[in-house]
C-alpha cells in the first residue's frame, strides 16, 4: 500500500525514501494585575497569569508520526498588606500555581494499519502502526509505539504565608509563618508505549538453519 509506505525515489536498497522533519516553538503569556487601596492603612493586589507553549514536530514520510508537546501554565496571587501602626506591619499573602505538560503522538490518519498488514490485534489499543524494530538490516524501525496522548505531568503547588514586622527604636523583629501544599499527577504510558512494539533481532525470525538438527 503506498500510501503506508511510498514508492522508493530511486533503485537503491537504502537512502531511496526521503523524510523531512520540522518543528517550532509557539509560546504566549498573559499577566493581569490590580491594586487597589481599601484604607489609608490597607493595600491590596492581586495578580493572575497564564500561558502556554506548544512545540510541533512534524514528518513528511507516512509512518513517522508527527508529535506534539502542550505546556500550559497559570498561577495566581492575592497580596494584602496592613499597617497597623507606624511600627507593625502585617503582609498576608495567598498564591497558587498551575504547571503541566503533555506529549501527543498523531497517528496521521492511518487507519487500522497494523491490521491491515497482517498483526493480529494490533490497532487494539489505538489507530496507526505500532513500532516494528529491525537488526541486522538497512531499516531500523517504522511506526510509534504511541498514538495519541501517552504522558500527561501537572503540578499543583499551594501557598500561604504571612508576615508580622514589629520596629522598636533600633530594633526590628519579624514573626510568621508558611503552608505549602503540592500536588503532583502524573500519567506515562511506560517505556513501551501505550500501543507497544514488535522487535525483529533474528533470534525467531531468522531462516532455517542447516547446521541445526531437526
Amino acid at each position: 500500500d503506498t500510501n503506508l509506505y511510498p514508492q522508493p525515489l530511486n533503485s537503491g536498497l537504502r537512502y531511496n525514501q526521503s523524510n523531512t522533519p520540522t518543528n517550532h516553538l509557539d509560546s504566549d503569556q498573559g499577566d493581569v494585575k490590580i491594586d487597589y487601596k481599601l484604607s489609608v492603612n490597607d493595600d491590596f493586589s492581586v495578580r493572575y497569569s497564564r500561558g502556554r507553549q506548544d512545540i510541533p514536530a512534524t514528518n513528511t514520510f507516512p509512518l513517522r508520526y508527527n508529535d506534539l508537546t502542550v505546556a500550559p501554565f497559570q498561577n495566581g496571587v492575592v497580596n494584602w498588606t496592613r499597617t497597623c501602626s507606624p511600627s507593625i506591619v502585617n503582609e498576608l499573602r495567598v498564591g497558587v500555581n498551575r504547571i503541566g505538560f503533555s506529549d501527543i503522538s498523531d497517528p496521521k490518519g492511518l487507519g487500522k494499519a497494523a491490521e491491515q498488514l497482517g498483526i493480529s490485534k494490533g490497532n487494539a489499543r489505538g489507530t496507526g502502526l505500532l513500532e516494528l524494530r529491525f537488526t541486522g538490516g538497512f531499516a531500523t524501525s517504522i511506526g510509534s509505539s504511541n498514538a495519541g496522548v501517552y504522558r500527561v505531568n501537572t503540578s499543583n503547588n499551594y501557598q500561604v504565608s504571612d508576615n508580622f514586622t514589629i520596629i522598636e527604636g533600633r530594633h526590628m523583629m519579624k514573626l510568621g509563618f508558611q503552608v505549602l501544599r503540592r500536588q503532583a499527577n502524573a500519567l506515562f504510558s511506560g517505556n513501551y508505549g501505550n500501543q507497544g512494539r514488535m522487535e525483529f533481532t533474528g533470534q525467531f525470525t531468522n531462516g532455517p538453519d542447516a547446521n541445526r538438527p531437526a
